[in-house]
C-alpha cells in the first residue's frame, strides 16, 4: 500500500523516528526526566548523557525527514540509529532494564530496512544494493 507516493512502512518509520527524537530533544529541554540509565549517564554522568541525547534526537529526526524525503542518506542514518539503538536495548538488558516492546519495534525496523524492496528503493539499482534479482526485469534482459 501507499500513500502520497511512498510505501506505508516508510511512513510508519518515519512517524517512530520523528516520535523518538521529539522525545530525545524534550529530555535535553527539561521537559521530561533524563534517563538515568543511558549509556553517557553511565559513562560521564548528565552533561554526557545530555549531549548524547540531543545527538540521538537530532540524528532520529534528521533521518525522519530524510527518510520521507525518499534520500539515501535517510536509510543510511535510520539504519545506523536502530544499530545504536539495538546495542542500548542490549545495554539496558545487560544492567537489569529489559524493555521488550523497544527491542521488538527495533528489531522489526531493522528487519523492514533491509528488505529488498526498500533497498532497491532507496539505494537505486538491484546491484547497486548488492542484491542479485532472482528473475530477470520486466522487459527481458538482466
Amino acid at each position: 500500500m501507499r500513500i502520497a507516493g511512498r510505501p506505508f512502512g516508510i511512513l510508519v518509520l518515519v512517524v517512530l523516528a520523528a516520535v523518538g527524537g521529539l522525545w530525545a530533544l524534550a529530555a535535553v529541554a527539561g521537559l521530561r526526566p533524563l534517563d538515568d540509565y543511558t549509556i553517557g549517564a553511565t559513562v560521564g554522568g548528565p552533561e554526557v548523557a545530555r549531549a548524547v541525547t540531543g545527538a540521538w534526537g537530532a540524528i532520529l529526526i534528521l533521518s525522519a525527514v530524510l527518510l520521507l524525503l525518499l534520500h539515501r542518506w535517510g536509510w543510511e542514518l535510520l539504519m545506523l540509529a536502530t544499530g545504536l539503538g539495538l546495542f542500548g536495548a542490549l545495554w539496558q538488558w545487560w544492567i537489569g532494564n529489559l524493555e521488550p516492546v523497544r527491542m521488538a519495534v527495533l528489531v522489526l525496523t531493522a528487519f523492514y530496512l533491509n528488505g529488498r524492496e526498500l533497498r532497491d528503493l532507496l539505494l537505486g539499482t538491484p546491484e547497486r544494493a548488492a542484491v542479485v534479482p532472482l528473475a530477470p526485469p520486466e522487459g527481458g534482459q538482466r
